[in-house]
């Protein structure tokens, strides 16, 4: 099979490593390999959004001795070129997101992926010319680029299958776009439940709920059922307490079994967790025609019941959000209901303890809606999550049937025992790879080699990709707000 990998994630150890590591297997499988290499000519990336300069002198060293470690001979590695086409692209204003996710250039939509990576590097979705102009044109530039580096190989090379990174960001999304044009199929890779494993998903994004559904349904079934409801289990308990590994613990600064001062237990009290919506905000299996953001569906649903004194509200602002100052976040310091409490990210109120004395929970697709269940709170989903067809939640198809489970007296929580494959498939999900090992991204080998930071060729590169420093110097004004600063020559990201 003749298989082409596009790389271009050689700025994380840990992504680079894996994507060495799916390389080296194909190879091993006897596959015809040919691998897309960036070269730093795409203008910036996900993972070095500025284009700084010695983040690709970094990058393509780091690239260049892993292809050598797997073995790959120069005549299989093509780098991408620059087409004029890119310069030539008329780009619109746009004045609101849905414009900007729905924008095609020759029938390949590449206005969602830089969507996707704006909202991802701002943490905002209030996306426009006005406001991200600059940006908005790099990442479309960049789009078209990539689309007719990848026509060109679709035509001239033929591969049989298409392998890439993540996939939705604005370097990557115009090949999920066009291997669906060319009826190609493709898989995209990502890390796995815990550093260091590896997941690959074929003919889907790793965002797809469908993917998602399917992989954990395999995974269920390749467990022994003892072994599978200990671990399910024991996921809980890892983040309820703190402990676990495979994800970022939010609970270290809440004081246990705290409560908001206001908690009237007397009354019918509704927890409502939200999430920030920078990741799936663009990824069209997540879009729901329920409402435009989370924060008009909670003022619509609080607004609702703001004459009834018996019912009161408890948002949970997702402690993640702590640090950001988007559109999100000041339309919740805004919101001024007398039955709602809004309890900050950085809040000392134990999560868990109010999940537990709120009679009810409702979330937009974290993973709070299923631990509610696991923990006896009957849970309520409104919108769309990887869980949503689990049966571990009530999923209202409207406001209305939103309406009357809030209204609904002594709704029982779903089975605790629904909730195990979602804990099991988060927790386990990936292959372990064979050469890859990762320990943190300062300590990465792939074949008991150290992937480095600095390597002799860094310096070669740094002086042969000058060119870039004044699009560097750009695109770092453009995502700091400000001028570049001594301090920036080295901070990488």
């Amino acid at each position: 099979m003749k298989i082409l990998y596009y790389f271009a994630e050689g700025m994380s150890p840990l992504h680079a490593g894996l994507g060495a590591e799916v390389i080296e297997n194909l190879k091993n499988e006897k596959h015809q390999i040919r691998v897309l290499n960036c070269d730093a000519v795409l203008a910036n990336c996900y993972l070095n959004p500025k284009g700084h300069v010695i983040g690709c002198a970094i990058c393509q060293a780091r690239t260049q001795k892993l292809f050598n470690l797997v073995g790959i001979e120069k005549k299989n590695i093509v780098n991408l070129k620059k087409h004029e086409k890119a310069n030539q692209l008329t780009i619109p204003n746009f004045s609101h997101l849905q414009e900007l996710m729905t924008f095609n250039y020759k029938g390949i939509n590449i206005g969602r992926g830089t969507a996707s990576t704006i909202i991802s590097l701002k943490r905002d979705y209030e996306i426009n010319t006005e406001k991200y102009g600059g940006l908005i044109e790099t990442e479309l530039r960049k789009s078209v680029n990539v689309m007719c580096n990848i026509e060109h190989q679709i035509t001239e090379f033929k591969p049989d299958k298409i392998y890439l990174f993540n996939g939705r960001f604005a370097e990557f999304y115009p090949v999920i776009e066009l291997v669906k044009k060319y009826n190609i199929p493709y898989a995209t890779v990502e890390a796995g439940s815990r550093a260091g494993k590896y997941n690959i998903y074929e003919n889907s994004l790793p965002h797809s709920i469908k993917a998602w559904e399917r992989e954990a349904n395999k995974l269920w079934d390749n467990f022994e059922t003892t072994e599978r409801i200990k671990l399910a289990n024991q996921w809980f308990n890892d983040k309820k307490y703190g402990r676990q590994k495979n994800d970022k613990s939010y609970i270290g600064k809440q004081t246990k079994q705290t409560l908001p001062q206001n908690f009237d237990e007397s009354k019918i009290n509704i927890a409502i967790f939200n999430s920030s919506e920078d990741e799936m905000k663009a990824i069209v299996e997540w879009q729901t025609e329920l409402y435009d953001s989370q924060n008009e569906a909670i003022e619509k649903m609080v607004g609702y019941f703001v004459n009834n004194t018996n019912i009161h509200f408890y948002l949970r602002v997702h402690p993640n959000l702590g640090k950001v100052d988007n559109i999100q976040i000041r339309e919740i310091e805004k919101m001024s209901f007398p039955n709602l409490t809004v309890i900050p990210p950085n809040s000392e109120v134990d999560t868990y303890y109010l999940m537990e004395k709120c009679d009810k929970a409702v979330s937009f697709g974290s993973t709070t809606g299923v631990e509610a269940t696991y923990w006896g709170t009957p849970s309520i989903l409104y919108g769309k999550s990887f869980y949503m067809n689990q049966d571990l939640a009530y999923v209202p198809k409207s406001f209305q049937e939103l309406v009357k489970l809030i209204e609904l007296k002594n709704l029982a929580p779903m089975p605790q025992e629904n909730t195990f494959k979602y804990s099991l498939y988060v927790s386990n999900f990936g292959f372990v790879p064979e050469r890859f090992e990762y320990k943190d991204k300062f300590n990465a080998f792939y074949k008991s080699e150290k992937i480095r930071r600095f390597y002799p060729s860094t310096i070669f590169n740094i002086f042969k990709y000058s060119h870039k420093i004044k699009q560097w110097f750009r695109l770092h004004k453009l995502i700091d707000n400000n001028k570049m600063g001594l301090k920036d020559l080295f901070r990488l990201k």
